[in-house]
């Protein structure tokens, strides 16, 4: 119960946070990924996710963040969306990061036209 709680509160809080703050400021203040991070790390002995699925959960994220440091560099994408993409993608794993990345990609295009 402690565990679904957290999943269901800490994980949407956060990214909703960082989209009012985005909007408002265009900036995701790096706390916000912090707690992400930190979130994920210390619920993973709550989740039940054996060692190989949290190693895939990690790979993910860092992949996701390699990639993303790659449009920060070509000016495709901010620091603070490479970082709050990164750590999202490490609660979500290898199951719901191609959705989640599919509707980062239609939402922000629509945004951008």
């Amino acid at each position: 119960m402690f565990y679904e709680f957290c999943v269901l509160f800490v994980f949407p809080l956060c990214l909703i946070y960082a989209a009012i703050s985005d909007a408002m400021s265009f900036t995701i203040s790096n706390r916000v990924s912090l707690v992400l991070l930190i979130g994920f790390v210390a619920l993973v002995p709550f989740s039940g996710l054996s060692m190989q699925e949290v190693g895939m959960h990690l790979l993910v994220g860092f992949m996701v963040l390699v990639i993303g440091f790659i449009l920060f560099a070509g000016g495709y994408l901010g620091g603070g969306d490479v970082k709050i993409i990164s750590t999202a993608s490490l609660w979500l794993g290898v199951e719901l990061v191609g959705p989640f990345l599919m509707y980062i990609g239609l939402f922000g295009g629509d945004l951008a036209l």
